[in-house]
C-alpha cells in the first residue's frame, strides 16, 4: 500500500486527464463501478491462482467471525465489473457500447519489488461489435494517449486468446490443459523459461510439448536485426492502420455534417412553404 503526496496526486491527475480527453474524443464513455463486488461475481473468473489473490471481505457480525465465510470482495480488475454492468443494464446501454474506466484494483498478494497490492488500472473496451476496425480504433486511441504524454518510442502488443490456443495446439498441448498452460506461461517474465517449463510439466503437460510451447511463446532476445525489422513492420502497420482509421473518422464527420446541413436546408424550405 502507498501514500500519495500532493505532487504525485497532481501528476497522476494530469495523466488521467490526458487519457480521459483522448478516449472521449474517440467516443468512449466514462464508467465507474464500486470497489466492492459480490464474491460470486468475481470467483471463477480468473483461474485457480487468480481466485487466491482476491481480497475477500468476511460476512458482517458473529457469522463472519465464527465461520470465516466471505460474501463480498474488493475489485480484482475492471473487466469482470464491466461484464456485470453490461448484463445488469443492457436495457439502458446502447447495443454498441464504448467505455473507458480508470480506477484502483486490489490483489491479496505478497508483491515483489515494484508491484503493489493496490494499484490503478486503465481499461478501454467496445462491446457489441466484432469488427477489426474497433480493435484498430482502440490501438489508435492508446497510441494517441502515449504520444500526448510525450512518449515517442513504444510498441503496442496485441493479445488474442484464440491465437494463443492455436500456438498451444501446434505445440501439442491438449485442449483440456490450455487454461493451465496459459497461467504458467504468463509467469515467463517472473520465473524464467526453466520455471515455466517445470510448472507446465507439473500441470500435466508433457516434456516435449512444454519445450515446444516455450519455443512458441518465448521472446528471443538474440534475434537482433530480425526482431528490429519485425518491430519496424509492426510500427509501420500500426501507423497505416491509424491513418486509415483517422480517414474513416473524418469521412464520418464530414458525412454527418453534410447530413445535418441537408436537414437544416430541408427545414428552411418547409418553413418557407416550398
Amino acid at each position: 500500500m502507498r501514500d500519495f503526496l500532493p505532487d504525485d496526486v497532481r501528476r497522476r491527475a494530469f495523466v488521467m486527464g490526458v487519457i480521459a480527453d483522448v478516449y472521449q474524443r474517440y467516443g468512449f464513455e466514462p464508467l465507474e463501478t464500486p470497489a466492492v463486488e459480490n464474491i460470486e461475481t468475481l470467483l471463477g473468473k480468473y483461474g485457480e491462482e487468480g481466485d487466491r489473490l482476491i481480497f475477500k471481505i468476511l460476512k458482517r457480525g458473529e457469522e463472519g467471525r465464527q465461520t470465516g465465510d466471505a460474501d463480498l470482495a474488493l475489485r480484482y480488475d475492471l473487466t469482470v465489473p464491466l461484464a456485470r454492468v453490461v448484463a445488469e443494464y443492457q436495457g439502458k446501454l446502447p447495443k454498441f457500447f464504448k467505455r473507458y474506466q480508470i480506477q484502483p484494483v486490489w490483489r491479496a498478494d505478497r508483491p515483489q519489488k515494484g508491484r503493489f497490492r493496490e494499484f490503478y488500472q486503465c481499461d478501454v473496451d467496445a462491446i457489441g461489435s466484432t469488427s477489426a476496425l474497433v480493435e484498430a480504433e482502440v490501438c489508435a486511441a492508446v497510441s494517441d494517449v502515449l504520444i500526448r504524454l510525450g512518449f515517442t518510442d513504444f510498441t503496442i502488443r496485441l493479445n488474442h486468446r484464440e491465437v494463443l490456443r492455436g500456438l498451444l495446439d501446434t505445440a501439442g498441448v491438449g485442449v483440456e490443459l490450455h487454461d493451465a498452460a496459459l497461467v504458467a506461461i504468463d509467469k515467463l517474465d517472473k520465473v524464467g523459461a526453466d520455471g515455466v517449463k517445470a510448472e507446465l510439466v507439473r500441470r500435466g503437460v508433457g516434456e516435449d510439448a512444454a519445450a515446444a510451447a516455450l519455443a512458441a511463446f518465448a521472446f528471443d532476445a538474440s534475434a537482433g536485426n530480425g526482431t528490429r525489422r519485425s518491430l519496424a513492420r509492426c510500427r509501420s502497420t500500426r501507423a497505416a492502420a491509424q491513418g486509415h482509421l483517422r480517414a474513416r473518422i473524418r469521412e464520418r464527420r464530414n458525412l454527418r455534417a453534410q447530413n445535418e446541413w441537408n436537414e437544416s436546408q430541408r427545414a428552411r424550405r418547409i418553413d418557407r412553404g416550398q
